[in-house]
């Protein structure tokens, strides 16, 4: 439960930062003289690799090894 809590705390706490934040950004942007580009605001996106789909080979030697591991038989 006191975990649940903590989530929901930080939760708010992370989106209370945001808007902060954008609030922020709005006031100097409408201040400013020269807008900068949007990629100098927004930051470059990180990729995150694409993970190849795992073979059938692969897929049951991860089975065959699970059902050892747990005690069971393979048919």
């Amino acid at each position: 439960m006191a975990s649940i809590v903590e989530g929901k705390r930080r939760g708010a706490e992370n989106a209370h930062q945001e808007r902060a934040w954008l609030a922020w950004t709005i006031a100097a942007l409408q201040r400013a003289k020269r807008l900068p580009a949007l990629t100098e605001i927004a930051g470059n996106k990180k990729r995150t690799p694409k993970r190849r789909a795992a073979s059938v080979e692969a897929l049951m030697t991860m089975a065959h090894m699970w059902t050892a591991a747990t005690g069971g038989k393979m048919e």
